[in-house]
């Protein structure tokens, strides 16, 4: 009985080493590409990705800037999550400055769950409290999470004003390997990414206006919702919408290149 224990004792340790090196795995890219000459954040979701240090992109004229891993995010309930939104609220209308800690008991705030970023939630940029945001709003439904998406990063990448338009390879370098290449698009159109998340009770942020033609449209749309630009057309003047949906695997090469 114990020569049994020990084998099964030792498949797991196996099993959770190979486990903790896997090489990082990304599935998807938003926005899944830059204009040449801008600068922007992308947010990168896949698994096994606590360990990347640096990240390529194939070709001339792309450079990664800095990486930096978005923190998971607890349930938070009760006197936290009602801290927590005061003091968002409070940022929405330009006070970062932080809320008392509630001195009543039955907060239980000795309970409370911790998160880098929310004990720093004044520091954070836009983009970064739009994804806080999106945590603690919005509810977890275990039959839409994906186990291949269950982390994040945020990556910085600058495309050089002569580097040329076109589909490349984006990969992640983790502590044993790196990721499978995720396609990765330097266009020389402009570009303009949906409106950051907010929660109902704020007023919904103005959707993106396009007036010139041709342009690239950014945007995720995620369950139960509904994402919208404003385009300004010219009478009599034809134009064409070519949408690019996400696809996985090698079989829907006729959906989009860039994934979720």
């Amino acid at each position: 009985m114990k020569g049994r224990v020990k084998k099964v004792i030792l498949i797991l340790l196996v099993a959770g080493s190979a486990w903790v090196h896997a090489d990082p795995y990304v599935g998807y890219i938003y926005p899944c590409g830059i204009q040449a000459g801008m600068t922007n954040r992308l947010i990168v979701g896949g698994q096994g990705l606590a360990g990347v240090r640096d990240a390529v992109v194939s070709g001339e004229g792309v450079e990664v800037l800095s990486i930096e891993m978005v923190p998971r995010f607890p349930p938070a309930g009760g006197s936290q999550f009602r801290y927590l939104a005061k003091w968002l609220d409070g940022i929405a209308r330009g006070d970062r400055t932080a809320p008392p800690i509630p001195t009543n008991p039955k907060a239980r705030v000795d309970e409370w769950r911790s998160n880098r970023w929310w004990r720093v939630l004044g520091e954070l940029d836009e983009q970064k409290l739009s994804i806080v945001e999106r945590a603690l709003y919005i509810r977890r439904n275990p039959l839409q999470a994906s186990p291949s998406l269950n982390q994040s990063m945020l990556v910085t990448v600058a495309v050089a004003p002569d580097a040329q338009p076109g589909a490349r390879e984006f990969r992640v370098l983790g502590q044993n390997g790196m990721s499978a290449p995720r396609p990765f698009i330097v266009s020389a159109a402009p570009r303009e990414a949906e409106a950051l998340w907010a929660p109902k009770h704020r007023p919904r942020p103005p959707a993106p206006a396009v007036t010139n033609l041709p342009y690239v449209l950014d945007g995720q749309i995620m369950p139960g919702e509904t994402d919208t630009w404003t385009l300004h057309l010219q009478r009599r003047r034809a134009g064409v919408l070519q949408p690019r949906a996400p696809h996985r695997g090698r079989r829907r090469r006729r959906g989009g290149l860039c994934g979720r």
